[in-house]
């Protein structure tokens, strides 16, 4: 899952939000080739973890595929 998706998540948690989108072809597809752990997700909701942070991280591997495009900034 893109890591803004799940920020978006953690920001939905605010009671003035009505509505945070998710795609389930992504969420049942790649998201989870890309980080260690998805959100719950259970009849059409989903829950930002009860935990410190985001609940997720990236894959170390993600860096080392062919297909991958790696940038880092620095300040």
């Amino acid at each position: 899952m893109k890591i803004t998706a799940v920020e978006s998540i953690q920001l939905a948690e605010f009671p003035n939000t009505l509505v945070q989108e998710v795609v389930r072809a992504f969420y049942h597809g790649w998201y989870g080739d890309i980080v260690t752990q998805l959100p719950s997700l259970k009849n059409g909701r989903i829950s930002a973890p009860c935990w410190p942070g985001l609940g997720t991280a990236l894959r170390l591997e993600i860096k080392r595929r062919n297909d991958a495009t790696v940038r880092v900034s620095r300040l």
